[in-house]
């Protein structure tokens, strides 16, 4: 299992964090990181990478594979849910993305 550190380095995208909000519609977008398992290949990551921007996420980040095999992206709550029932599947985890610092 990768920590959030090593993340964090593989990623090139320089996005702040949004504030957390007590209100969420149905249809709001939040970043996630999105980690496949070892035997999942580039072309099915694109494939779910091409779910999400045709469910109305945005993928901003794709990892190099050879660390992590996965990307980044804001995706809708209700594709969320689709995503997360792969967990145990093809899909290893799916985290909040955010800045992480150390004291």
């Amino acid at each position: 299992m990768r920590t959030w550190r090593q993340i964090r380095r593989l990623s090139t995208d320089s996005y702040r964090s949004p504030q957390p909000s007590t209100k969420r519609s149905s249809t709001m977008s939040q970043k996630y990181i999105v980690v496949f398992k070892e035997g999942v290949t580039p072309e099915q990551i694109n494939k779910y990478a091409q779910d999400v921007s045709d469910n109305g996420g945005n993928v901003t980040n794709r990892y190099d594979p050879t660390f992590l095999k996965g990307f980044a992206a804001a995706i809708p709550d209700q594709f969320l849910q689709s995503l997360q029932s792969l967990q145990g599947d093809v899909i290893d985890y799916i985290e909040p993305d955010g800045i992480v610092t150390t004291q």
